[in-house]
């Protein structure tokens, strides 16, 4: 019996970390992983190392530095990531760590970079809306490792059983509007929230021309 109460509590304990997996570092380790670089040569995340590579998108339209493991999930997977329907067009992660997911959509919208802040205010307007279940955190312009402007918007939304951090980012590309999602809980936004901005200010808009030096 005292054996099978130490397997329950072993077993229990894995799926902590593998559900929680903030919980299984300590503040230590923490400020050290905090200290790493996507274009390190390896990053840990919550322990696990992870190696970051440019993966270029939409036919060559544009590239983002995420981990060499993230690949496109299949649609039954996007579908319980995004219970209520509308998801991006791709979807990227692990399927083992899943420590957070990027969604983008190359939508056919015309929207030239002038006007990509006024667009996004447009878009938290209409989130803002929702009431209680988001709140505000920031909306700012960046530009990309190429010189891409990007609009960034940060905000908290509410799921079922959690409360979920996400980073849209919005930038024009070929005159039309791309849309990038990051989120993941709450729980995780000390680690993640600064990896995360660092992977969307490594977009790079593949279309540019190469400067005639």
């Amino acid at each position: 019996m005292e054996i099978d109460e130490k397997i329950l509590a072993m077993r229990n304990e894995l799926r902590e970390k593998i559900i929680y997996p903030e919980k299984s570092i300590d503040n230590k380790t923490l400020e050290k992983e905090l200290t790493s670089s996507i274009y390190d040569e390896k990053v840990n995340i919550f322990g696990k190392t992870k190696i970051f590579e440019d993966k270029v998108l939409f036919n060559n339209l544009i590239s983002l530095r995420v981990p060499s493991d993230f690949n496109y999930l299949d649609e039954e997977i996007i579908q319980r990531i995004y219970p209520m329907g509308n998801p991006p067009q791709i979807v990227l992660s692990d399927e083992t760590d899943y420590f957070f997911s990027v969604g983008l959509s190359y939508l056919d919208y015309s929207l030239p970079e002038i006007g990509l802040k006024k667009y996004v205010q447009n878009i938290w307007t209409a989130l803002d809306r929702l009431g209680p279940k988001t709140g505000f955190i920031k909306l700012e312009m960046i530009k990309s490792k190429d010189n891409t402007p990007i609009a960034v918007l940060e905000f908290t939304s509410l799921a079922i059983d959690t409360a979920v951090y996400n980073i849209q980012f919005y930038a024009s590309i070929q005159g039309k509007v791309l849309m990038g999602t990051i989120n993941f809980p709450f729980s995780r936004k000390e680690r993640l929230v600064p990896l995360v901005r660092e992977i969307v200010a490594s977009l790079k808009n593949l279309t540019k021309k190469e400067e005639i030096i």
